[in-house]
């Protein structure tokens, strides 16, 4: 895969994309397989309220084999830059194997300079952030390490009409928390403003009333988040891991029970 390298302002991200079909601001090159994108999985919800819960359906061993190279041992191999080496004639086409590409990119280690800084200034995006933009645009901001994507629940591309305000938040978010500002219904109202006297990309009609009311609501919209996630990632846990922790707790009682039997 390639995704080409995209300036948006001042932020220079080498793994950015925004849709298949961005705004003249937005540029990127992806690339799959016919039969990796036709995948049932892909038609999964891969999001809860802002929040990443599709790993497991992204990077499960069949897709995995389908798109990349594996060593012996299974493991995706990655180039000397960090990046999944996919199979030869295998092109990363859909933003779902976009996805599962960018979980698959190899350790910190291997990254550029670019992309550490990068990824530094993506961690800042919180997780109520990442729900206030799934509550007011309807996407998903899917953020792993350097690599940003811009998608709806299922992991589709922002429609053209819908990716220049969201992608102009996403920017203003951005930049809110690389200069520590807090984002609240307040700096909301005022980028809305902002955007609006710099003849900017003008946020929709009712994004506001949802802003509005996401904020009023967050408490409640962080717990279900939180239960959702939490649930996902019990799924999402492997049978060895849990025989592992099966065996780790019988051999702890068993312990136990040694030095009570040594004590009497």
């Amino acid at each position: 895969m390639s995704v080409g390298s995209v300036t948006q302002g001042v932020y220079t991200q080498r793994f950015y994309a925004v849709s298949q079909t961005p705004p003249p601001a937005s540029t990127s090159e992806v690339a799959a397989s016919p039969k990796a994108s036709s995948e049932p999985v892909k038609a999964l919800s891969l999001f809860s309220n802002g929040q990443f819960i599709g790993q497991s359906a992204l990077t499960n061993p069949s897709t995995l084999a389908e798109l990349f190279q594996l060593n012996e041992d299974g493991t995706v191999k990655v180039s000397d830059l960090g990046s999944p080496v996919t199979k030869q004639g295998v092109f990363i086409e859909t933003p779902q194997d976009s996805m599962t590409k960018f979980l698959m990119l190899g350790p910190e280690s291997t990254w550029t300079e670019a992309d550490k800084a990068t990824a530094a200034d993506l961690s800042k995006i919180t997780d109520d952030d990442k729900a206030l933009f799934r509550a007011v645009t309807g996407y998903n901001l899917f953020i792993s390490g350097p690599a940003m994507l811009m998608v709806d629940d299922q992991g589709n591309s922002p429609s053209p009409t819908d990716a220049a305000a969201a992608d102009e938040l996403f920017q203003r978010m951005q930049f809110a928390r690389e200069t520590d500002q807090s984002v609240s219904l307040e700096w909301f109202n005022n980028v809305a403003k902002d955007i609006e006297a710099w003849k900017g990309p003008v946020f929709p009609s009712d994004w506001m009333d949802k802003a509005d009311a996401w904020f009023g609501d967050r408490p409640a919209s962080r717990q279900d988040a939180f239960e959702r996630r939490e649930f996902a990632d019990v799924e999402s846990t492997s049978p060895s891991a849990t025989q592992l922790s099966s065996a780790l707790d019988a051999y702890e009682d068993a312990a136990r029970l040694s030095d009570a039997v040594l004590r009497l």
